[in-house]
């Protein structure tokens, strides 16, 4: 068996979204929730993730998780234009799991957070 790596989504390679047939080679395990410790903003037509910073209260991103193939992070790096756009980190789950996760790694201003939050959490 080939060696994966756990991998949460949160955007358009989500089940139903436009980009999830880039996982074909991968395995859905389960739809998650991070621990409340990050933000989801709005980057134009594509989300983002951050880390929460002092002053700004934490919560729980929705996402799935999937067992990808080694072989395939090179081509999703590529697709989420890792590592200058996005970066691939270890993050914690909901319920204490850490998995990869693929975080805005772009300077986001404190005062722009407010404008750019998804509500929902979810996107």
């Amino acid at each position: 068996m080939a060696e994966t790596i756990k991998l949460m989504v949160y955007g358009s390679l989500k089940s139903g979204k436009q980009a999830n047939d880039r996982l074909n080679k991968a395995k859905f395990v389960k739809a998650v929730k991070t621990k409340p410790e990050f933000l989801l903003l709005k980057l134009g037509w594509y989300p983002g993730i951050i880390k929460a910073r002092a002053g700004v209260e934490g919560r729980s991103i929705q996402g799935e998780v999937y067992e990808v193939p080694v072989t395939e992070i090179a081509s999703l790096d590529r697709y989420e234009g890792a590592p200058s756009l996005f970066k691939m980190e270890t993050i914690a789950l909901e319920d204490g799991e850490e998995v990869n996760c693929y975080l805005y790694n772009r300077e986001v201003k404190d005062e722009e957070i407010p404008t750019m939050l998804v509500e929902s959490n979810n996107w």
